[in-house]
């Protein structure tokens, strides 16, 4: 069991993109749902603290293959994440 209860990074981050109504979120929507629904984070929101926790929620993004980086093309250094199995075909997808 991990400090903030039995949920992995994976878990949390999925419920992050599912609250969201179009299953998308940047890396930014899903640090804010973790400090506001997940209360071992409420009081590491800001640095120095959020430096291993929000490094773990990068790298599981980018191991997990149930997770797409998507960029929309007319805002390129704008990405949201989601689902793979929700990635748009008029998107660029980065793994």
């Amino acid at each position: 069991q991990n400090p903030w209860g039995s949920e992995s990074y994976s878990e949390m981050i999925s419920k992050a993109i599912m609250s969201c109504p179009s299953q998308e979120a940047t890396l930014h929507t899903i640090y804010e749902w973790i400090v506001n629904n997940v209360s071992y984070f409420a009081d590491k929101a800001d640095y120095p603290s959020t430096h291993g926790w929000k490094n773990a929620i990068r790298h599981t993004l980018s191991i997990r293959k149930r997770f797409t980086r998507i960029i929309d093309i007319s805002s390129p250094h704008s990405s949201l994440w989601t689902f793979t199995h929700k990635a748009i075909s008029n998107r660029v997808i980065l793994r």
